[in-house]
């Protein structure tokens, strides 16, 4: 009896320790929040539109025939070991999950630390929490609007 409460026991700190453990992907179908990051292999989806991180480290925005944006990263190290994130500054970074190395950059990042998001739909959109536009499809808007975001770092 004793070793059943026991067993019983272990098994509820165990469920409460595996629950209390970030996500690692996305908790809505079709936002990526500052605290979540896309992992190689995941895809969100909005009708025919697809927001996707490749085993090449490598992220993109497509329709059912048109690549719309694409991050062009020529990384040759060990594929699938890679991440998509949003920092506290609203850069979008694809880092290796080796070092934490940033392979790519969105050039987005804001003077102040600020709550931001994407939202994939007909467009791939960097949301400000106000809902201020920062990047769509690959470009700056906005204020920022003075070169394409398509950089590297």
């Amino acid at each position: 009896m004793a070793s059943n409460l026991l067993l019983l026991l272990l098994f509820f700190n165990a469920g409460l320790i595996l629950t209390s453990l970030p996500s690692t992907t996305p908790a809505t179908p079709n936002h990526l929040m500052q605290s979540e990051f896309m992992p190689v292999g995941y895809t969100f989806t909005y009708g025919e539109y697809k927001f996707a991180m490749q085993a090449d480290c490598n992220a993109y925005f497509s329709n059912k025939t048109l690549t719309i944006w694409q991050t062009n990263l020529n990384y040759d190290g060990a594929r699938n070991r890679c991440r998509l994130v949003i920092l506290s500054n609203c850069n979008i970074v694809i880092l290796s999950d080796f070092l934490g190395t940033v392979l790519w950059g969105s050039d987005t990042q804001q003077d102040v630390d600020t709550a931001c998001y994407i939202e994939v739909t007909e467009h791939l959109i960097l949301y400000k929490a106000d809902r201020t536009m920062l990047w769509v499809d690959g470009q700056k808007v906005g204020a920022l609007n003075n070169v394409g975001a398509n950089s590297r770092v």
